[in-house]
């Protein structure tokens, strides 16, 4: 969601995300890429948040299952999709 669509400008930006303004032009032109802190800032100076997840590759997985030190709990949550 970009700044201008929810009714921020720059300088809100700049002081809700803690950066600097050649910093806000830079990202919004894709000539520089934030930090993660200063993304999760930025995100949040817009209403929103970051969320990761990781994927697992099936046959991968399969392929090192007997041989992968998991803790037991994950082990077992994923014991069935092996078999």
């Amino acid at each position: 969601m970009p700044r201008c669509s929810i009714g921020l400008d720059t300088s809100e930006v700049v002081l809700l995300a803690d950066t600097s303004r050649p910093n806000i032009s830079a990202y919004e032109h894709g000539h520089r890429s934030p930090t993660l802190e200063t993304l999760e800032s930025l995100l949040a100076a817009n209403g929103q948040h970051l969320v990761a997840g990781a994927l697992v590759d099936g046959n991968l997985l399969i392929d090192i299952w007997a041989e992968a030190h998991l803790p037991d709990s994950i082990r077992a949550a994923w014991q069935p999709l092996i078999e």
